[in-house]
């Protein structure tokens, strides 16, 4: 039983989602990119400094 919760941050191509375990994963949320700036913007969302929603804008099984 997991006893963490776990935000998973993807820095790149979304269906690298199908080869992971992501139950675990309370929220995933993908930056498409691995510049600099999108992981400033990710720490940022991750101390809850900036909102972040949107819709994955592809269909993963």
């Amino acid at each position: 039983m997991a006893t963490k919760n776990v935000i998973l941050y993807v820095f790149g191509n979304p269906y690298v989602l199908t080869t992971i375990d992501t139950s675990n994963a309370k929220n995933i949320i993908v930056a498409y990119q691995d510049f600099p700036v999108f992981q400033e913007y990710a720490a940022e969302h991750f101390l809850e400094k900036v909102n972040a929603k949107g819709k994955l804008s592809v269909s993963i099984d």
